[in-house]
Formats: C-alpha cells, structure tokens, sequence
C-alpha cells in the first residue's frame, strides 16, 4: 500500500499589506490573532500556574471553551492595564470582522469640468458596529490599524 501523500503549504513570503489578494488578507488577520491569542493563553496560565498546564491549555483556555470575551475579562482582573485590554478588544473586533465579512469593493466615479470621467475603486469591508450599524471601511485601512495595534501589543504583553 502506498503511504498518503503528505501536504505542507508554504508559508507566506510577502512582505507589504499592498501585495496581499482578498483570501490572504483576511487569513493573515486571523492568523496573526491566534498569534496574540496564544500569547494572552500563555499570561493566564503563567498567572494561575495550573498543576496540568496541558490539560488547562487545550480544554480551559481553548476557544471553543473560553471565548477571547472572557480571557480579557480574566486579563483585566489580574493586572493588565485597562488600554492594554482596549488595544485587544480593538484588535478582536478587527479580527471578526476580517473572518465574518467578505471584502468588497468600492467605486467612486468622478466628473471633470470638461466631463472627463474618472473612476477609482478601493477594496472595502462592511462591518458592524458596537450600535449594530453597518458601516463601510477601506479594507487596507482596517488592516493597517490592525498592524499598528499588534506591534503595539507585541511591545505591551509578555
């Protein structure tokens, strides 16, 4: 019997957010949170210091168990400072709305004096906000603010 082949995808080689398509956008977003994730894992297990680091990690602390709701519940009561918390939940937000929302785009036509038409578009995604309303954000932009905010978190959290 011949052995399954075994798949390993490569890992990601480009550097500027500008370079990314759609699908490689939203997954780097979601990749870059379980990133930051693991690391608040890490801060609540270095805190509490479970007898079974093995067992609190992969059953306590895993999301489908313990939402990143209640690990920054969990920060905010064991010391970590109230704009650290906002940062994360900023980030959070960010994170769900790269993972439940498709990236559209957005075109804006222009008319020139001489009646020369112009058009420009940008990539765009439609997120709610905390009121419930809908709004329209330039992808890159919500991106970029998602960079800015994990390298400042990378910075703050052990």
């Amino acid at each position: 019997m011949t052995p399954k082949k075994k798949i390993r995808f490569d890992s990601l080689t480009k550097s500027e957010l500008s370079k990314f398509n759609d699908a490689e956008i939203q997954g780097w977003v979601i990749d870059q949170f379980c990133q930051m994730e693991w690391r608040i894992d890490n801060i609540i297990m270095d805190y509490f210091k479970p007898e079974n680091k093995r067992v609190f990690e992969t059953v306590v602390l895993n999301s489908s168990v313990m939402s990143i709701g209640g690990k920054l519940k969990i920060l905010s009561n064991i010391g970590i400072n109230k704009t650290t918390i906002g940062k994360l939940r900023e980030l959070s937000s960010i994170r769900n709305g790269f993972a439940h929302c498709s990236i559209g785009e957005s075109v804006t036509v222009f008319v020139s004096l001489n009646d020369e038409i112009y058009f420009e578009s940008e990539s765009t995604i439609n997120v709610m906000n905390s009121s419930g309303v809908i709004i329209p954000k330039s992808a890159y932009e919500y991106v970029s603010k998602f960079l800015i905010l994990r390298n400042e978190l990378s910075n703050e959290l052990p």
